[in-house]
């Protein structure tokens, strides 16, 4: 019975951990994407050492954000922020 349990807390805590790491990108696309609109992309690649690519994509998260990763794990999870 403890390994049930011991199982269903660890499935909790990887579902909170997933909505922690949702909010996170969610947060760097944000200032991501703040960077590159006051200066440019190259600047805010060469800033962050990312590709320009990378703040392109990170950039366009802000703008679309990919399959709603917070509230779809939030969902997932039974939480809310």
């Amino acid at each position: 019975m403890t390994a049930v349990n011991d199982f269903f807390s660890r499935e909790r805590r990887i579902e909170t951990l997933r909505v922690d790491i949702a909010a996170l990108e969610v947060e760097q696309a944000d200032a991501v994407s703040r960077l590159s609109a006051a200066t440019s992309v190259a600047h805010a690649s060469d800033v962050l050492g990312w590709p320009q690519s990378r703040v392109r994509e990170a950039s366009a998260r802000v703008k679309r954000p990919i399959r709603n990763a917070v509230s779809s794990a939030e969902s997932a999870s039974g939480e809310s922020t």
